[in-house]
């Protein structure tokens, strides 16, 4: 039923589709960083909860970015590609503007297989399996 009003109403169903693809990578973002916030006090002992907080709300931001950067349609990017590049962008800003305390966290973990990588690498990898990630949801929410 769905489909067929979008033959006749095609613009409401491409803002629909653009407010689902944008709150499904908003939500995957959020989630992301509900897990950093709850999981980085196990990993780190004396983490500031500011950084803990700046997490959580950069990777709501992060999410955000990631789906709208999904609505440039011009170019057919697979969305792993365009979601893996926007994400690896945006962390590794990120580490660029936090590198001190970012490094001095990283000291602080224990028992973690990369604690000698660097940490521009590590975000970078980071930014883009979870903006592959994201994107992947956002777009199949946004087809749907």
């Amino acid at each position: 039923m769905f489909h067929f009003l979008c033959l006749f109403r095609r613009k409401e169903c491409e803002e629909r589709a653009i407010s689902r693809r944008m709150i499904s990578a908003e939500i995957s973002g959020l989630v992301l960083g509900l897990i950093a916030f709850f999981t980085m006090p196990m990993l780190v002992d004396g983490l500031s909860p500011f950084f803990r907080w700046g997490t959580l709300l950069w990777y709501l931001t992060f999410g955000a970015v990631v789906g709208l950067a999904g609505l440039a349609k011009p170019f057919k990017i697979s969305p792993l590609l365009r979601g893996g590049i926007t994400g690896a962008w945006l962390n590794f800003v990120v580490a660029m503007l936090m590198y001190e305390q970012s490094t001095e966290m990283m000291s602080m973990m224990q028992n973690v297989p990369f604690q000698n990588v660097n940490v521009l690498l590590l975000a970078t990898i980071e930014g883009l399996i979870l903006g592959a990630i994201i994107d992947m949801i956002a777009t199949k929410v946004e087809n749907r």
